[in-house]
């Protein structure tokens, strides 16, 4: 089986979408030719070990690219050439479009797996209404020109559903069925050096809790609720760590500054993987309030170093986590903010909820790998 998947956002672009994608394509390879269909970089990396087939973009600002596959005549080439048996979009934008087109000229079962609030992310960059229900109405047709629509947790079937009420009952949009994500890191003894690491290198044995987050540092994220949260506690003995870079770094950066804990907060930056690893190791809690996140990936990084996660209810982030037992769950922001500051004391809860969920959580790609496979099978049969 030749299994195609197209994805408007790869490495060494850094998000959730660009991670699932390598390892769900790194464990369909073990077994199948798999080629990943993607933009063109200003810095591209093409060590996979499946094919990669990039297209001619254009640079937007830092890393980040808008792709042109039409315009991209080797691109056509090789999609011609690999002639897949099924297309997998993981985007719904230029690249995964030309998938779509692809799949229908040539009579190919196609799916999708949305991993986006597009709602969300439409409202908050085009701002008004009108244009936000344009695009939503764009991404519902490109989806339902699909064979079936998968998500990654139980709050986007609601979202994609919302997407096509229009269109139809019996459509992809109203029929997605969830998938979850697999785990970037896989299971490991540490070494003593990578356990140390973070330890030694900011002093962590000085401090009484240490806080993480991991992601794009972007307003999206709900990183203000995180500051918030900083706020109420500035007299405690803590470190708080943002892992990742964003349009919101320099923000974020110059409101520690400004709340005079510029001491208490670490921006990192992107980091080698051994000391992200270590920060998961030494962290005593993973601060994650974001409600735009859709099972996202960090959650079960976390887990995997035994550390528990804090989520919002109601939000994607939470849907794997049981309060009090394998993570925390706050109701409302408010509650976010009480709850960071009970658990600075309850050392023993923050250890057996890392236990669990080092033990409940992660999800190796193999098993995710396993379950798209049968989708495959089960489409190509059916067309």
């Amino acid at each position: 089986m030749k299994i195609a998947i197209f994805t408007d956002s790869f490495l060494p672009g850094v998000g959730g979408t660009e991670n699932a994608v390598l390892g769900l394509a790194t464990e369909l390879s073990k077994e199948f030719e798999v080629a990943v269909f993607c933009p063109e970089y200003i810095t591209n990396c093409n060590n996979f070990p499946f094919k990669v087939v990039r297209c001619k973009s254009i640079k937007i600002s830092g890393n980040e690219t808008f792709p042109l596959p039409r315009l991209s005549r080797k691109f056509k080439k090789q999609l011609k050439e690999f002639a897949p048996d099924i297309i997998h979009c993981q985007s719904i934008s230029g690249v995964a479009n030309a998938g779509l087109r692809y799949a229908l000229k040539n009579k190919k079962p196609v799916l999708f797996t949305i991993h986006t609030k597009f709602r969300e992310a439409f409202k908050s960059g085009l701002k008004l209404n009108c244009l936000t229900n344009m695009y939503i109405n764009l991404v519902a047709k490109r989806i339902n020109k699909s064979d079936q629509c998968y998500t990654v947790c139980e709050s986007m079937v609601k979202e994609v559903a919302s997407y096509g009420k229009n269109n139809g009952a019996h459509l992809p949009c109203q029929n997605a069925k969830i998938i979850r994500n697999g785990m970037v890191f896989e299971r490991e003894n540490l070494s003593e050096e990578v356990k140390k690491f973070a330890r030694e290198k900011y002093q962590l044995d000085k401090v009484d809790n240490v806080f993480l987050f991991v992601g794009r540092i972007i307003k999206l994220k709900n990183i203000d609720l995180i500051f918030e949260t900083l706020k109420s506690m500035r007299d405690k003995n803590f470190k708080m760590f943002f892992v990742g870079v964003g349009a919101g770094l320099t923000y974020y950066q110059k409101l520690a500054v400004k709340e005079k804990m510029q001491d208490k907060i670490v921006f990192t930056g992107k980091i080698p993987t051994d000391e992200l690893k270590s920060l998961y190791y030494n962290a005593d809690l993973f601060l994650f309030p974001s409600i735009f996140d859709n099972d996202p990936l960090v959650i079960t990084e976390a887990a995997l170093f035994k550390t528990p996660s804090l989520t919002l209810a109601g939000t994607g982030s939470s849907e794997r986590l049981t309060h009090n037992h394998n993570g925390f769950i706050a109701k409302d922001e408010e509650e976010f903010v009480e709850l960071v500051n009970t658990l600075l004391t309850q050392k023993e809860l923050l250890r057996e909820c890392g236990e669990n969920a080092e033990k409940e959580i992660p999800k190796g790609w193999e098993t995710v790998a396993k379950e798209y496979v049968e989708v495959y099978k089960e489409l190509i049969k059916a067309k």
